[in-house]
């Protein structure tokens, strides 16, 4: 089992200031067999679930969890997945925003290939100034669940500390952790 996480631009693996840290430090200490490593949006996510699958590490069950342009690499990293047969049972997205460096705009972006993906929510923010929170797309999709934080308080980058957030997340790991353990 993995929980594979992922930080947007300019973030860092050690920074706790969006609340994504102390999730993951909680994760591991509550559950320190489940794999669970964080990458940056800019490294080679495909990559390292490749790794992962050789090594026989990525037979699930199989969370991930992103924030920001993490959630954009993530994306395009599960569809680059179709063909190796790894599967993501839930995929948590966090204030996810769509890369326009890379040419990538919001209505197309936010598809995810339901043939990888069994059961995803989108935490999103509306009315942002910039970076652009999103509504994930699908339109025939009934295990996506959007979820609207724009009333919390929460701005960006202290989305993750969210309560709402942080209980999806922990609720989502302890569930598939069960899962996993009575296989």
């Amino acid at each position: 089992m993995e929980l594979r996480t992922a930080y947007g631009l300019f973030e860092g693996r050690e920074s706790s200031g969006n609340g994504f840290l102390p999730i993951i430090n909680l994760v591991r200490q509550k559950y320190p067999w489940i794999k669970t490593p964080i990458h940056q949006e800019n490294d080679d996510i495909l990559g390292a679930v490749r790794q992962s699958i050789a090594a026989g590490e990525g037979g699930g069950p199989n969370i991930w969890l992103g924030h920001s342009f993490g959630v954009a690499e993530m994306v395009r990293t599960a569809r680059k997945l179709a063909r190796d047969g790894y599967i993501i049972h839930h995929f948590i997205m966090v204030d996810g925003v769509t890369d326009i460096f890379r040419l990538q705009f919001k209505f197309n972006n936010w598809r995810l290939p339901m043939d990888v993906v069994l059961k995803a929510t989108c935490f999103y923010q509306k009315n942002q100034r910039y970076p652009d929170s999103s509504i994930l797309l699908d339109a025939d999709d009934v295990l996506l669940t959007n979820v609207d934080l724009t009333g919390l308080g929460v701005d960006h980058c202290t989305i993750c500390a969210s309560d709402r957030v942080s209980a999806a997340v922990l609720g989502s790991v302890a569930n598939f952790a069960r899962i996993a353990r009575a296989a």
